[in-house]
């Protein structure tokens, strides 16, 4: 997650234009990040014992309330 999050930085304070011309690099890096995110969060659940989660319910708020 670091590589990406390092990655988007040089990002973050582009104009308008820029990331509209440059979008969907912006874009892969998001998806590539929220994707690691789900997946650290899914294997933390599943090393707690816990229940899997339904499509439907937050992925993130457990976790967060765990400290």
């Amino acid at each position: 997650m670091a590589t990406y999050l390092n990655d988007l930085t040089p990002h973050k304070d582009i104009s308008y234009d820029d990331f509209m011309r440059r979008h969907y690099e912006i874009e892969r890096l998001l998806e590539l990040l929220i994707t690691t995110a789900s997946d650290i969060v899914l294997h933390m659940i599943s090393a707690r014992g816990e229940r899997r989660l339904r499509l439907t319910e937050p992925l993130f708020y457990e976790p967060v309330n765990w400290g």
